[in-house]
């Protein structure tokens, strides 16, 4: 990825964040044991299937599940 896509993935995260809006998951939603897991543990599985920080998003825009489901 050169310097202006990276700007333009950037550029387009920074408006899903303002809006409060994040893409439609595209993996199914870990119970609830996975999810304290993932709390605990330090990373966390993106709403795409990425691995993210517990309070992160992917380079695809997707959410980490504890974000989307408004645990961090």
């Amino acid at each position: 990825m050169n310097n202006r896509d990276l700007a333009n993935e950037l550029v387009k995260i920074a408006r899903l964040l303002t809006s409060g809006k994040w893409p439609k998951p595209t993996t199914k939603k870990p119970d609830e044991e996975k999810l304290m897991e993932m709390y605990s543990d330090g990373g966390c599985e993106a709403t795409d299937g990425c691995r993210v920080e517990p309070d992160g998003i992917c380079e695809h825009g997707h959410p980490s599940w504890l974000m989307q489901l408004g645990w961090m």
